[in-house]
């Protein structure tokens, strides 16, 4: 079960202003993404199903200034919906990232 406790969660998801946006990208949310997305291979499923997706809504946050400073304890400032790339409206920031690094964080 996953849980947040940020108001960041409590605003509905969207994807981003796109100038092109297919009939799959309008039917996209968290909701239907967690509910459709099958086991990635099933001719290798997992004799005690300890597989679990982690396709859904995620914390996200640019680098910080510090590397050596991880944001453990705190909620980061962005959502982004996993498996899609920051650059695609589908994550719902459709940024190019000039950073090396990102953050991303979900409880489990």
């Amino acid at each position: 079960m996953t849980s947040f406790t940020s108001s960041l969660w409590d605003a509905p998801w969207k994807p981003a202003e796109s100038p092109l946006l297919t009939q799959f990208a309008r039917d996209v949310s968290p909701s239907t993404l967690a509910a459709t997305t099958p086991y990635p291979r099933p001719q290798l499923r997992r004799s005690n199903d300890t597989w679990t997706s982690l396709n859904g809504l995620w914390e996200f946050d640019w680098q910080p200034p510090h590397l050596q400073d991880p944001p453990f304890g705190r909620t980061l400032n962005h959502s982004i919906l996993v498996p899609f790339p920051v650059e695609s409206p589908l994550s719902g920031l459709r940024q190019n990232s000039k950073h090396d690094y990102m953050w991303y964080r979900k409880v489990v």
